[in-house]
């Protein structure tokens, strides 16, 4: 691609738009991800114009519900008074990548702007790579709403090239007769090439937060582990990330420790750090999917909890591990209390399989 595009572009540094970059935005483990996909392409040659998730989500205007090409224009058109950095970037670049993370599910306003962008380039004839990602247009494995899976299908039928991060994300594609190469998330090639010695931490309980609780499901997680854990054991909140943290951290641990008060917060300041409290762990519980893989990367041993949508199941799948847990379902207390016992580890052998899957994203 890239030799096309010198010959066709006749310049010797073609441009990439980089699209829903994490590095700055959320966790260490979203930084990671992203990092790679943005140092992959600048190895490739690439000069790399990149906006964040939380643009995808705050600034980039109402985008269409319905698969018609005249209102996508329109919208682009109204991009110009409303991002028009995003508009200028899109103009000048020749190549389009979309790391897709976790914004494609459901449709809201982020996936449709994601979605509406990619058909844009396609219509224009620019290169898409929509890479990375979980698919779950309904929030659920099942299918969403007709009128819903048209407008992905419609947006997403001509993307040169789509990579999931975890099988069950394939099956939204099947359904719609695109193909998909079934891919891994790019924090295990990250932590590879550039964290050759992760760093030992002191020995703790680990938890990680899941971005859909709420400040009561906090508060009772909360109150099981000071049931649950000896009085005795450390216990810290993971948290912290390479600019913001995500916003609901601080809030999650404030609610955790209602009902568990010697509960610690730890801020890493590198992506080393965390880590290396990850790697150190007695044992890591989380319903967070980049902390699960952080975990298998390390074979840490774990306790996995449900997230946001059904990405942690899938990749708890693919890992080897059980089910995560639901915090809402009779008998959760009990289970938990079991697994804490007797914790899951991910072998370093799936680990080189699936480092190798994650490398399909950056053919670029």
């Amino acid at each position: 691609m890239l030799s096309w595009l010198k010959s066709r572009l006749g310049r010797t540094t073609p441009q990439a738009l980089f699209l829903n970059n994490t590095a700055d935005i959320y966790h260490w483990g979203c930084f990671g991800t992203s990092m790679m996909i943005y140092r992959a392409l600048e190895d490739r040659g690439f000069q790399v114009t990149s906006f964040n998730a939380l643009e995808t989500h705050r600034e980039f205007g109402n985008a269409p519900a319905a698969p018609d090409d005249k209102a996508i224009q329109a919208y682009f058109s109204s991009l110009k008074g409303i991002k028009p950095n995003l508009v200028k970037a899109f103009q000048a670049s020749d190549f389009l990548v979309v790391n897709g993370e976790g914004t494609l599910h459901r449709f809201g306003p982020a996936p449709r702007a994601l979605l509406s962008l990619m058909r844009l380039a396609t219509l224009v004839g620019k290169p898409v790579h929509l890479i990375n990602h979980a698919c779950y247009p309904s929030g659920e494995a099942e299918p969403a709403a007709r009128e819903v899976e048209d407008f992905y299908r419609h947006c997403l039928k001509d993307v040169d090239r789509i990579v999931v991060r975890e099988d069950w994300s394939a099956q939204p594609y099947e359904r719609w007769g695109l193909p998909a190469v079934s891919g891994f998330d790019c924090l295990p090639l990250y932590c590879a090439r550039y964290l050759p010695d992760i760093p030992d931490m002191p020995r703790s309980l680990v938890l990680g937060g899941a971005s859909w609780w709420t400040h009561e499901d906090a508060e009772n997680l909360g109150r099981t582990f000071n049931r649950l854990l000896s009085q005795d054991s450390r216990v810290i909140f993971l948290a912290g990330g390479n600019d913001k943290e995500p916003e609901e951290d601080d809030g999650h641990f404030q609610a955790l420790r209602i009902g568990l008060p010697r509960l610690e917060i730890v801020r890493p300041a590198t992506l080393d750090e965390w880590m290396g409290w990850i790697k150190s762990a007695e044992v890591l519980v989380t319903g967070r999917f980049h902390h699960a893989i952080a975990g298998a990367i390390t074979s840490t041993p774990m306790v996995t909890t449900k997230g946001n949508t059904p990405k942690t199941d899938a990749v708890c799948a693919m890992l080897g591990l059980p089910p995560p847990l639901s915090l809402k379902e009779p008998g959760f207390e009990d289970e938990l209390a079991l697994r804490l016992s007797s914790p899951a580890k991910v072998r370093p052998e799936k680990m080189d399989a699936l480092r190798e899957k994650a490398k399909l994203n950056l053919h670029f």
